[in-house]
């Protein structure tokens, strides 16, 4: 693929981008947008093209590469931070080409016809994590294994049942899961949760979702 020559931002303007950004959207989006950005520009500049603006050719080539460890949502999201720096900046948008829009839908179609689906967590395999998360485990090194304390399986064990019950809540992926910060779960009055999810593999679209979360261990300590 031949990339086109596109003339960089100076320094100035290339913060003007991240500024544009950073100011463009709610918290939880802005923190998924911003972090796919920086990627992508670690990336062009690694291979010497210009992140911002960009060409559609970088962009195309940029996914492809992504293609190989990244899952279908992965890539979707990619291309809409990308899409989103720009606009947000007021630079055409080059995600907007017919380049990247059929590159990144033979690379979709490729990568899920590798992937295969996991099991969902069903309400017995929860219980049975329930029952057995804050039992002692050995740890530490092979020369020294230790047997941890009781207040620390407890501690362990209780992140253990609410990481694993608000992964069956939300049906969130290991990588949506491990992208949560506590910052993402808000209590109601009700006793239960709200889950702001910033990469959602329902949401191509990287809006952002707010999805329901149970009063069964929500705020629970």
């Amino acid at each position: 693929m031949r990339i086109t020559h596109v003339q960089e931002l100076s320094v100035a303007d290339r913060d003007r981008v991240r500024m544009a950004l950073a100011d463009a959207f709610a918290a939880s989006t802005r923190r998924a947008y911003l972090s796919h950005w920086e990627a992508f520009e670690g990336w062009a500049r690694e291979r010497g093209h210009s992140p911002a603006p960009a060409s559609p050719e970088a962009v195309a080539a940029h996914l492809a590469d992504l293609a190989r460890t990244a899952s279908a949502s992965t890539l979707r999201i990619r291309r809409v931070a990308i899409g989103a720096a720009h606009r947000a900046a007021q630079l055409q948008d080059p995600t907007a080409a017919e380049l990247v829009k059929r590159t990144l839908s033979g690379l979709v179609r490729q990568v899920g016809s590798h992937q295969r689906q996991a099991s969902p967590l069903t309400e017995q395999g929860l219980d049975a994590i329930r029952t057995t998360a804050r039992q002692r485990r050995v740890g530490g090194g092979a020369v020294r294994r230790r047997l941890e304390s009781a207040v620390a399986a407890r501690r362990r064990g209780l992140v253990d049942i609410a990481l694993c019950s608000v992964m069956r809540d939300a049906l969130l992926r290991r990588e949506e899961a491990a992208a949560l910060t506590w910052a993402d779960v808000t209590r109601q009055e009700d006793g239960s949760g709200r889950l702001a999810v910033r990469r959602s593999k329902t949401d191509q679209e990287s809006a952002g979702a707010l999805l329901y979360l149970a009063g069964l261990y929500c705020g629970h300590s």
